[in-house]
């Protein structure tokens, strides 16, 4: 079915229009690393935990928080950015009585990068993605190497303008008999 959408601004009528905000990445940068690091264990389920605890693996288990952000000199049209950030882990692990367990802990890392800076507002997200294979624990610390990716953007919010119109369907005939009762 054609669009009713004959108008433009040029004669003088105007499309309907729909204003959607958006968040927009204006920036981002993505980073994979070896990262070497102790997990101070807590929350341990099942509990009683029987030692010695075997490690079997971390991973994240939540989103990143961003705990500051720091803004640096202009450098090529691009600004140094540091930013800190946490971000929750699971550990699992087998006891002496070969049950499988869990406990958690957080990270906290750093990322220094230069990104653009735009000059209206804008927000600072952190996405962190944590995997480790290799590890020991000892007492309620894990000691483990792993892989860790983050990705951080610099996020705006605009507005949009969509042209919207109205559809007009013909009017439809019923042509079977047995249902004309029923509809008029």
């Amino acid at each position: 079915m054609p669009c009713n959408c004959n108008c433009n601004d040029n004669n003088g009528c105007f499309p309907p229009r729909m204003a959607v905000k958006l968040t927009r990445i204006f920036d981002g940068a993505q980073n994979t690393r070896r990262l070497d690091v102790d997990l101070p264990l807590s929350s341990f389920t099942p509990q009683p935990v029987s030692p010695p605890l075997n490690f079997i693996s971390a991973f994240s288990s939540g989103p990143a928080v961003v705990t500051s952000v720091i803004v640096g000199n202009e450098v090529k049209c691009r600004r140094r950015i540091v930013v800190n950030y946490t971000f929750p882990v699971t550990v699992t692990y087998t006891d002496s009585a070969g049950r499988l367990g869990s406990a958690t802990s957080t990270i906290s890392e750093t990322e220094d990068l230069l990104l653009t800076i735009p000059d209206c507002n804008y927000s600072v997200d952190v996405c962190a993605e944590f995997i480790s294979r290799i590890g020991i624990i000892d007492d309620s610390v894990a000691t483990v190497k792993g892989c860790l990716r983050t990705i951080v953007r610099i996020l705006t919010e605009c507005d949009a303008i969509i042209n919207t119109c109205e559809l007009n369907y013909p009017q439809a005939r019923l042509t079977d008999v047995n249902c004309t009762e029923v509809f008029d």
